[in-house]
Parts: structure tokens; sequence; C-alpha cells
């Protein structure tokens, strides 16, 4: 199941372009319905309709765990290859409810981060080559690849 995980979310790419999509991040933690190493942005529509059984992770990022809401969107190509690759993230900034509710930033200006908001040392980073995480776009509808070992969690963007 995807789940809305962040929200008023700000980009920012290697080129110094700002990117404020519409709508909030998806993500599924499971992989079943979405690559768990990939998070939809895009907007969807609330239905009102709570949820009898929300799972855990659901109940962690909602702003109301008691009251889970179902939401729906049309679920964009799986396939990369349907999207335009627009650049690499260097910064993210966003908004989350729930759990841990507050405002987030991470920067990637290292090529990674710890976990704890900052960034990987360029010498760990020049003998790995670890890449930023890469933004693509389709419709209006955005999509983050974060690289091999980077995770998304409940401490955000990270690099365990």
């Amino acid at each position: 199941m995807l789940v809305a995980t962040c929200w008023h979310i700000t980009m920012v790419l290697e080129s110094g372009r700002r990117i404020k999509p519409r709508g909030a991040a998806l993500h599924d933690s499971t992989g079943r319905d979405w690559p768990k190493n990939s998070v939809l942005i895009m907007p969807f529509e609330r239905t009102g309709e709570v949820l009898k059984n929300p799972d855990k992770e659901a109940k962690r990022w909602s702003a109301t765990p008691e009251n889970v809401h179902r939401g729906v969107a049309e679920q964009p190509p799986r396939a990369l290859s349907a999207w335009r690759r627009v650049g690499c993230v260097e910064k993210i900034d966003y908004e989350r409810y729930g759990e841990h509710a507050d405002r987030y930033t991470h920067t990637f200006d290292s090529h990674g981060d710890k976990g704890d908001g900052g960034p990987i040392s360029k010498m760990l980073l020049f003998e790995t080559g670890i890449p930023h995480p890469v933004l693509y776009s389709l419709n209006g509808k955005y999509r983050l690849e974060l690289p091999p070992g980077f995770q998304f969690n409940w401490r955000g963007f990270v690099w365990p």
C-alpha cells in the first residue's frame, strides 16, 4: 500500500533549480505496490473514508493514527523508461505528520545522508562513488529514485 508520508515538499537540484511539487510523497515500505527505493510525489484524492484496519506503517505517518483515511490516485507506470529525467537532488525539505511530526531537511550535497541530516564525508564518497537521488517527471507527477543502499523510513531519506 502506498502511504502519504511527506507534505509541502521542496527539492533543490544540482543545477540550483527548486521544484515544489503538488501533493504528497507516497511510499510503499514493502515494495509490493511500488518499488521501496522509489518515492512518488503527486496529488491524490482524499475520500474521507476511514480505513477499518490500517497497518502500522499507515498509522505511523497519519496526522490522526486512530482515523487513517483512504486516498485514491491513478498509479503511474512503474517502468522508468516512461519517465523523463529531471536531475539529481541535492536537498529535500518536507513536512511530516504523525508519530514524528515536524519540518525536515535532508542534504545530499556530499552525495548522501547519514540519517542525522549530516552529509557523508567526501573521503567515503571518493572511495564508494555514491550517487545522488535522481528525480524524474511524468505528466505533473514526480518520482524520486534512491540510489542502492539508500532508504526511506521513519528517519527520512537516509544512508544506513
